[in-house]
C-alpha cells in the first residue's frame, strides 16, 4: 500500500524460503512483477505456481512471453522481441496474436531502417547512393515479412482481421503491391462471410480502383448485415463524395473522411472496445499493459 514494490517482493521471497509452495506469496509475486512490467519474472513465478498445483495453462505462459516481447519491442529491440513472440508460439501454438506482433516488429524495424536511410541521404552525396539503395531494399524486405505475418493472423482469426487490414493496405500500397489486397480480403470473407470490416475494406479498394458502382453495392450489403458499424457508415459516406462529378469541396471532404477512417481504425481504444469481435488475447495484453488488477 506504500507503493514500495521492491520491498514487497523481498518479503514474498522470504515467505517462499520458508515455504516454496506458498500460494499467496506466489500470486503476489506474479502481481508485483506485472506492476513492474517484469514479464520474465512474472512468467517464472506463474510457472512455479502451475508446477505446484499441477495445472496446465500454456496460454497464460505464452501471453506472458508476448508481454516480454512487447516490452522489448517498445525499446526498439526488434530481433529480441521476435524471439519472444516465436517462443510464445512454441509454448502455445493457439496464440494467433503472436503473428500480429511479429508483423508489428518487422514493420517498426522497416520504419527505423527507412528513416535512417532518408537521414543518410539528406546531403545527397552520390557516394552514399549504394548504401541508400541497400537500406531502402532492406526496409522493403522487412515490410514484406510484416505483411506475411499479418496475412497469417487474418487467416487464423478472420473475425478479428480488422486489426490488421489497415496495416495490410498501407504496407501493400507502399510496396506497390496494392492489387493483392483484393485476393487477401476475399480469402478472409470465405471463412467469415459476414465480416463487415472486411466488406468495408473491399468496398474501399474498389473505390480506389475507380469502380464506385461495385464499391457502393458491397458497402450496402455490409450495412444490411450490420448497420451499426461506424467504419462501414463512414466509408459509405466517403463513397458518396467520390463520384466523377464531385466538386473540389467534395474532394476535400473525401480526403478528410479518409484521414478520419485511418485515425479511427488505428486508435487503440477503438481496437480494444470496438463493437465487433476483438481477439480476447489482444484485449488481455493491452489491458494488462495499461492497468493491473490484483489477483
Amino acid at each position: 500500500k506504500l507503493n514500495k514494490i521492491n520491498q514487497a517482493i523481498e518479503q514474498c521471497d522470504k515467505i517462499l524460503k520458508i515455504n516454496n509452495k506458498n500460494d499467496w506469496a506466489l500470486n503476489k509475486l506474479i502481481f508485483f512483477y506485472q506492476i513492474e512490467k517484469d514479464w520474465f519474472n512474472a512468467k517464472k513465478y506463474l510457472e512455479l505456481k502451475l508446477k505446484n498445483t499441477g495445472e496446465n495453462d500454456s496460454r497464460s505462459l505464452g501471453l506472458y512471453k508476448i508481454q516480454e516481447g512487447r516490452f522489448l519491442l517498445s525499446k526498439g529491440k526488434f530481433e529480441e522481441s521476435r524471439k519472444c513472440f516465436n517462443e510464445a508460439l512454441l509454448i502455445c501454438d493457439e496464440i494467433s496474436i503472436a503473428y500480429y506482433f511479429i508483423g508489428e516488429s518487422y514493420s517498426q524495424e522497416s520504419d527505423a531502417v527507412y528513416v535512417e536511410a532518408e537521414q543518410n541521404q539528406v546531403n545527397k552525396n552520390p557516394d552514399n547512393y549504394n548504401q541508400y539503395a541497400e537500406e531502402m531494399d532492406q526496409a522493403k524486405q522487412l515490410l514484406s515479412r510484416a505483411i506475411d505475418m499479418w496475412v497469417s493472423y487474418a487467416k487464423l482469426k478472420p473475425e478479428s482481421s480488422w486489426m490488421v487490414i489497415h496495416f495490410l493496405k498501407d504496407g501493400l500500397f507502399a510496396l506497390d503491391r496494392y492489387n493483392e489486397i483484393e485476393n487477401i480480403l476475399k480469402e478472409i470473407l470465405k471463412n467469415d462471410s459476414d465480416n463487415v470490416d472486411v466488406i468495408a475494406a473491399l468496398a474501399d479498394y474498389y473505390n480506389h480502383m475507380g469502380d464506385s458502382e461495385s464499391a457502393l453495392k458491397i458497402i450496402d450489403e455490409g450495412l444490411e448485415k450490420d448497420d451499426s458499424s461506424l467504419l462501414v457508415r463512414l466509408i459509405r459516406l466517403k463513397l458518396l463524395f467520390s463520384s466523377e462529378n464531385s466538386s473540389s469541396n467534395d474532394v476535400s471532404i473525401k480526403n478528410e473522411l479518409d484521414s478520419l477512417i485511418k485515425d479511427l481504425v488505428k486508435n487503440i481504444d477503438y481496437q480494444v472496445y470496438k463493437n465487433t469481435s476483438t481477439d480476447k488475447d489482444a484485449l488481455w495484453l493491452y489491458s494488462m499493459s495499461n492497468k493491473k488488477e490484483e489477483q
